[in-house]
């Protein structure tokens, strides 16, 4: 039993210190893949922001172009500028 025990008690310190050498080499990946993430959704929304602005300048566009020409139907277009981007 006691040869077990020490064994055991080895096992689970070596464990420890794997886990605690993973943590520390984690933590700088950690923090690597937390700036990348940071970088990639900040690039993310400026580009969802520049789509927002070119399809509302397509919709005033359209309405103005439909106000010009027939004034009836302006809720159709938005719909078909959003399926198409």
């Amino acid at each position: 039993m006691y040869d077990r025990f020490t064994i055991h008690v080895i096992i689970i310190m070596m464990t420890i210190v794997i886990i605690v050498i993973i943590i520390i080499t984690t933590t700088r990946t950690i923090i690597v893949i937390i700036v990348v993430i940071i970088i990639i959704t900040i690039i993310i929304i400026i580009i969802i922001i520049i789509i927002i602005i070119i399809i509302i300048i397509i919709i005033i566009i359209r309405r103005f172009d439909l106000v010009a020409h027939q004034p009836m139907p302006p809720l159709q277009q938005p719909q078909n500028v959003s399926s198409n981007v």
